[in-house]
């Protein structure tokens, strides 16, 4: 699971870079970041601060924070890192709830339908 995953939101190609773009919320998908293999400027991370207070998905509520300050994030998928869980089932399922559970006070658009949805993406290509 924690194989599909990484493949599934981190695949090799070129940098992505995630800005603002218009007076839309943003979402999730628009500030997707992690900070496992980050390098993140000293005055940045100064100006917005991981707030720990969050269970988890504080490093979207990073992202957020700097892409609606302006600024930008960008993943290199040609950045190396070994970094992984050994979760079992369970562990999983409770990993979703705490990370759905985060996104909804980072998102307040991020209900339990936008949840399913994500959910009804992913599973499919995760069980296979």
């Amino acid at each position: 699971m924690e194989r599909f995953f990484l493949q599934w939101r981190f695949p090799p190609g070129p940098p992505v870079r995630r800005e603002r773009r218009g007076d839309a919320p943003l979402t999730l998908e628009d500030v997707f970041f992690s900070n496992v293999c980050a390098a993140i400027r000293r005055d940045a991370l100064l100006r917005h601060p991981f707030d720990e207070a969050l269970i988890m998905s504080e490093d979207q509520q990073f992202s957020r924070d700097v892409i609606a300050a302006g600024h930008a994030v960008v993943y290199q998928p040609e950045s190396v890192v070994i970094h992984s869980h050994d979760y079992s089932l369970s562990d999983c399922f409770r990993r979703y709830f705490d990370s759905s559970c985060s996104l909804k006070v980072i998102f307040p658009e991020h209900g339990l339908a936008r949840t399913a949805a994500m959910a009804a993406s992913y599973v499919p290509g995760e069980a296979s």
